[in-house]
């Protein structure tokens, strides 16, 4: 099995404008090439364009959250690993992750070093794909 060429890909998607520009930084800033979308809207035509290896779901989103938003990944022909960013207690976002397969998830608050170890701990896990 060998890697893919080039930088490892995330995309990010948050409603709430400063907090995806943060996530965004934060990722580009430990390596990673970035998409990031402030709706959930066309966020399937954008992985299709982009092919990442792990999705950054803020959970509580207008329309589509983003629990809804995993479980359509998660049913494609390569299941997505998704890291759930959310403000919401501790239990509920154990329950979700649960319930969504290939998902884990940081509290938003928590230091950015976990964000973006919790990224790459989920791409870690994943088999490579060309």
């Amino acid at each position: 099995m060998s890697l893919r060429p080039g930088p490892l890909r995330a995309v990010v998607v948050d409603d709430e404008p400063d907090l995806l520009a943060l996530a965004t930084r934060a990722l580009r800033h430990a390596g990673f090439d970035v998409v990031s979308a402030g709706s959930p809207i066309g966020v399937g035509a954008l992985i299709k364009r982009h092919s990442p290896d792990v999705i950054v779901l803020d959970v509580s989103m207008p329309g589509l959250g983003g629990e809804a938003l995993a479980r359509l990944f998660a049913r494609g022909d390569r299941p997505l690993p998704v890291v759930f960013w959310s403000a919401l207690p501790e239990d509920e976002l154990q329950q979700i992750a649960r319930r969504t397969k290939l998902g884990t998830y940081v509290r938003k608050g928590a230091p950015l070093t976990e964000l973006i170890a919790t990224v790459e701990r989920m791409v870690r896990l994943q088999p490579v794909h060309e």
